[in-house]
């Protein structure tokens, strides 16, 4: 098998499975009963949230609620910032390269009554820094901005884009970092809120966070027990959230290593694919290393995908949350490209785990899935 779909999700790290089993095994407390068990288990749980923030080097300024992953985060983010800060304003801007749970929340707002600006991004899918002062006054309360594009590797410029929102005191700036976190070497004390899922770097499914500057309050998304400091109730899973903090530890100190083997990898691939002329590259060329996005000129490519599945290799068309519908790329759209260009798209996404060789065996396997399969 070689799995190309790593922006998806990625395979759990041994060690965090591990970690998983074992708090399962030995601490399966509620962190919120109050008996001797109990208390252990919350003091655990607090030691994983301070590991956590300490790892990312934000502890001094920002705290962190656990969540089942960055679509919950995102929407926690949102709405309760948006609800809570309404009376500041009820301008909340964004841009359409932005992930689902980023854009449907917004979208929902806007149906209660707050004003919602999309920007444009660029050709090469990032958020324009001057575009973003131009959409900017002083009702606006949140902005939010992806640290990498999940469909085609982007780098947006956090620090100037942080620059911008923060010029108006009262706008706060959230990061969907769940394509960086783990992956990059991006200082992230610049923004406000920012929302991730373990398992992008080796953690497991169902499990991730919000971590949000401390003095900022969030409007509850549900009522219940009021735990994750009264914004996030329901019984916290400690034994993923623990393997997440060994996941997210292990993906830093091996930050470097990681980066040159996808690199070398995302080389491997687009200079195999450079003298076929059925592909052409949307990715930049200074996108994320973890990420390539392709289209197929004449060729379908739900045909090619299908044809590579059955073949042991797996690719998606764009992100997993769309992949199953047969529109065409809202990212690539946004950047300008055509609609066949937009509904042929393949994303090619690495980790760690893959190797020089599965490059190389893609790279051959899709020459020849292409020679076969007729044109559109």
């Amino acid at each position: 098998m070689i799995y190309f779909d790593n922006a998806a999700t990625t395979r759990p790290l041994q060690l965090a499975l591990k970690e998983y089993e074992d708090i399962s095994a030995t601490l399966f407390a509620n962190p919120s009963s109050g008996h001797l068990y109990g208390i252990s288990a919350h003091r655990k749980l607090e030691q994983v949230r301070d590991e956590m923030l300490r790892l990312l080097k934000l502890e001094k300024t920002h705290d962190l609620i656990f969540t089942s992953g960055a679509s919950e985060s995102n929407n926690l983010a949102l709405k309760g910032a948006a609800r809570q800060y309404a009376n500041r304003g009820k301008r909340l801007i964004t841009n359409m390269g932005e992930h689902s749970s980023v854009l449907n929340p917004l979208r929902a707002l806007k149906e209660e009554g707050f004003e919602v600006v999309f920007l444009p991004i660029t050709s090469d899918g990032r958020v324009d820094p001057e575009t973003l002062r131009g959409a900017m006054d002083k009702s606006t309360t949140l902005v939010s901005v992806m640290s990498v594009n999940n469909e085609v590797g982007s780098y947006n410029d956090l620090k100037a884009i942080a620059e911008v929102v923060h010029s108006y005191p009262k706008a706060y700036l959230l990061v969907d970092a769940t394509q960086s976190m783990g992956k990059d070497d991006i200082d992230l004390s610049m923004a406000d809120l920012i929302s991730f899922s373990a398992h992008k770097f080796g953690g497991t499914k169902g499990v991730g966070a919000l971590i949000y500057r401390k003095n900022i309050k969030l409007h509850p998304e549900h009522d219940g027990g009021g735990q994750e400091h009264g914004f996030r109730s329901g019984t916290v899973n400690l034994a993923g959230n623990a393997a997440m903090a060994v996941a997210l530890r292990d993906s830093l100190e091996h930050l470097k290593e990681n980066r040159e083997m996808a690199s070398a990898l995302k080389k491997t691939v687009a200079d195999g694919l450079a003298d076929v002329d059925e592909v052409v590259v949307n990715s930049p060329e200074d996108s994320s290393p973890y990420i390539l996005n392709i289209s197929l000129l004449h060729k379908k490519s739900s045909v090619i995908i299908e044809a590579l599945g059955e073949r042991g290799i797996y690719v998606s068309s764009h992100t997993a949350c769309d992949a199953r519908r047969s529109e065409p790329s809202s990212v690539l759209l946004a950047m300008g490209l055509s609609q066949e260009r937009a509904e042929n798209s393949i994303r090619i996404s690495f980790s760690h785990d893959n190797t020089i060789q599965d490059g190389v065996e893609f790279v051959a396997a899709l020459k020849q899935v292409i020679e076969e399969v007729k044109d559109r």
